[in-house]
């Protein structure tokens, strides 16, 4: 006897919790800042605070399509074609900050020294929108595992539930944000890469012995 099954989607995890797919805004971020998007994924396990940062404000498109939805299901870029899953949002509240406030908070200036535009917005409006965020927990035990194919032109970066299929790709073992630590002589951070240096990569850091050669990069 054969058995037909239907293939497994992101879209069908979210109905089987009784979720309505027009309600959820699925993101794919990848950073266009070379130096942030090396990062990114140390962002996202170690400092969640400043990913909740980058992903609450949005050029003008994506404020109106946020402002109308209820949850955010928020992937970061894998490889091509492919998302991973950082987890889902539900969408609290929105304030209007000006240009000012939204520049000296700490969060984006952390992200602006991670080469994060001083306002990524460059169309010349007087005020931001600024979104809360909060983690619902739904299928937490997948955040970081969970991947999916991206539907259509990777450039489009954020989706409709509704309108897009979403095919789990694969679920992985373990989390996968941290790569493993390279070898002791193909290692090389700046500054701020070093404030955010995975706790596995501190770990294996702290046992290890030898010289380290400190650059200038303003003048070599």
């Amino acid at each position: 006897m054969k058995f037909k099954s239907e293939p497994l989607t992101f879209n069908g995890l979210l109905e089987a919790d009784g979720i309505d797919l027009r309600d959820v805004l699925v993101f794919r971020h990848r950073p266009w800042e070379p130096a942030l998007n090396r990062v990114f994924d140390w962002i996202i396990a170690e400092r969640r605070d400043l990913f909740d940062c980058y992903q609450s404000t949005h050029a003008p498109n994506t404020e109106a399509a946020l402002s109308r939805a209820r949850y955010v299901a928020s992937f970061i870029r894998y490889r091509p074609k492919l998302a991973l899953f950082v987890g889902l949002y539900a969408v609290e509240s929105q304030r209007a900050l000006s240009i000012a406030d939204y520049q000296a908070r700490p969060g984006h200036r952390e992200l602006m020294a991670l080469g994060v535009g001083g306002h990524k917005a460059s169309d010349g409006r007087q005020s931001i929108v600024e979104f809360d965020l909060t983690p619902t927990g739904w299928s937490g035990d997948w955040a970081e595992r969970l991947i999916v194919k991206w539907p259509g032109l990777e450039r489009s970066w954020d989706r409709w539930a509704d309108r897009n299929v979403f095919p789990v790709a694969a679920i992985a073992e373990e989390s996968c944000f941290i790569a493993p630590i390279p070898a002791w002589d193909e290692i090389a951070l700046d500054w701020d890469q070093l404030a955010l240096l995975p706790s596995s990569w501190k770990s294996a850091l702290s046992h290890w012995r030898g010289i380290y050669l400190i650059i200038d990069q303003s003048d070599g």
